[in-house]
């Protein structure tokens, strides 16, 4: 999948501004989506886990972007981790520990990761 940011900050719930580093009008791979029925940040149910301008794989509220292609690759799967969190991922990502592996420097997630964004420059656009 893929969006194009139409926003570089957000409003959260409390009225506070955050500002994401984003391109206004440049795309971006979808790594993962996440639909949080309880988000209490944001109050928006589906956010686009993306590779920022800083290089940094971060969740953004969907309202931040606009649909460039909707396809979802191969390889793909869906995650439920309770009644109110669901994911849609690569397999890869899939396993117990991986974003906390990758925000704390680990190689083989940072791999993981990489090697999935290669994957989608040849097969997405």
């Amino acid at each position: 999948m893929i969006v194009k940011a139409i926003l570089d900050r957000i409003k959260n719930i409390d009225n506070n501004e955050i500002i994401y580093e984003l391109t206004i009008g440049k795309e971006y791979f979808v790594l993962q989506l996440e639909f949080n029925h309880k988000d209490r940040v944001f109050d928006d149910v589906l956010h686009y886990r993306i590779i920022s301008d800083e290089g940094i794989m971060l969740p953004c509220p969907s309202r931040m972007f606009e649909i460039v292609d909707n396809r979802i690759p191969s390889g793909y799967i869906i995650g439920k981790l309770s009644a109110d969190f669901i994911e849609i991922l690569p397999f890869e990502f899939s396993y117990v520990g991986f974003l906390e592996d990758y925000y704390n420097g680990d190689e083989k997630a940072y791999n993981i990761v990489m090697n999935k964004i290669e994957f989608l420059e040849k097969n997405m656009k």
